[in-house]
């Protein structure tokens, strides 16, 4: 497997909803989940969709997906100073938990 076809675990976290895609080259977004889906809205009604409960559904969820897709392990790269704690930390716990291995 070269370098350019590892699947990428892209993040983005925004004031009101939580995003996460499962990346790989030459196959597009195999799979992703966000707090805008309807399971998601309705489960998270009245409540806030950006806290570490959300992000660990968020995670739970995205593994899921890319493990339907025969994915087994994806690459995260930290950004400058980025730090391994709170809602990103929730979310990434989810994904290992959930049987998915972080290179």
């Amino acid at each position: 497997m070269s370098s350019f076809s590892k699947p990428v675990l892209k993040l983005f976290f925004s004031n009101q909803n939580l995003y996460g895609q499962v990346v790989q080259r030459g196959r597009g977004v195999v799979a992703s989940a966000s707090t805008l889906e309807k399971a998601l809205k309705d489960t998270f009604q009245g409540q806030s969709r950006t806290d570490k409960k959300a992000a660990a559904a968020i995670g739970t969820i995205l593994a899921a997906r890319a493990k339907a897709a025969s994915i087994e392990h994806v690459h995260w790269d930290r950004r400058r100073g980025e730090k391994y704690h709170g809602k990103l930390a929730a979310l990434l716990d989810a994904i290992k938990d959930a049987g998915v291995q972080l290179k």
